[in-house]
């Protein structure tokens, strides 16, 4: 199988199980009981990045890039998938329930990973699952994280804009070369911090 999911820290998975256990329904679909939740690998647990538009600006490879947090699958009550996220904090134990979502961003997701999965492309290496965000931008990639000597992918996750179109795959090249006139642009024209 070309695409890896990665096994997330205890602690996030805890924080993850606590809150769906204790609140877990709502507008999302969901309602469950604690006994009734996935182990961690059947939930497809992959880091989250987040690229500030500075660090675009600067150049350079993504190595910069930190963790954000961490990103679980779980089916609603409903039968549709609802993303989960567990933000990493400075304060113990290092690990916050963050979001439950679902939407376009979920189903795109889920419908880029099914499509990487069946590439041939990516059938030559084992490639670890992560999500790259451009918050500022409203922009997100499925980053297929490659091994030494194989480039990374990024995959553009619907919703998107021009000059992407979901499901098209960039090497970290293009990705930075397409990114940064958009990054210049929005610099120009909003004052807020971006790091």
């Amino acid at each position: 199988m070309p695409l890896r999911f990665q096994n997330p820290p205890d602690a996030s998975f805890e924080r993850l199980t606590e809150a769906l256990g204790t609140a877990a329904s709502g507008a999302v679909g969901m309602k469950t009981a604690r006994s009734s939740l996935p182990t961690v690998g059947l939930t497809r647990p992959h880091p989250v990045y987040a690229l500030g538009l500075e660090q675009i600006v600067q150049g350079g490879d993504l190595s910069h890039v930190k963790p954000v947090g961490w990103r679980y699958f779980i089916e609603g009550s409903d039968g549709k998938t609802v993303a989960a996220e567990v933000y990493l904090t400075h304060q113990p134990p290092g690990h916050r329930m963050g979001a439950l979502n679902r939407g376009k961003s979920v189903e795109g997701t889920l419908d880029q990973l099914a499509k990487a999965n069946n590439d041939a492309r990516f059938s030559a290496a084992t490639y670890d699952v992560q999500l790259l965000r451009v918050p500022a931008l409203c922009l997100s990639f499925l980053w297929l994280k490659a091994p030494e000597d194989h480039g990374d992918s990024f995959v553009a996750i619907e919703p998107t804009f021009s000059p992407f179109s979901a499901g098209e795959v960039c090497s970290v090249t293009e990705l930075e070369q397409r990114l940064k006139p958009l990054a210049i642009e929005r610099l120009k024209t909003d004052d807020s911090p971006h790091q």
